[in-house]
């Protein structure tokens, strides 16, 4: 997936450099299919098009932060009742 970022509309292109066959506005949503270098192609309108890549922000996939809590020889385990982590951005008193 990936989110149209123009100032203006976005146009859509039967091939990359190719006539065009309609638009798309800032912020719209697009499926998209193949990375063609400098283009993309996209779903568009039932079909594909193309579009420049450089106004397609790619959705990135959220990761799961793990931590895992080892002994002096590093074995994980479960610290008995829990554990907080308490995450600050600078020394803590």
């Amino acid at each position: 997936m990936g989110r149209v970022e123009t100032k203006g509309t976005l146009n859509v292109r039967a091939a990359p450099g190719g006539s065009i066959i309609g638009n798309l506005s800032p912020g719209d949503e697009v499926e998209v299919l193949r990375d063609e270098g400098e283009w993309v192609e996209i779903a568009f309108r039932g079909g594909t098009g193309y579009a420049a890549k450089r106004y397609i922000c790619f959705a990135q996939a959220k990761q799961d932060a793990r931590i895992v809590i080892t002994d002096e020889e590093g074995n994980a385990f479960a610290p008995a009742g829990g554990f907080t982590l308490r995450i600050t951005s600078g020394p803590v008193d």
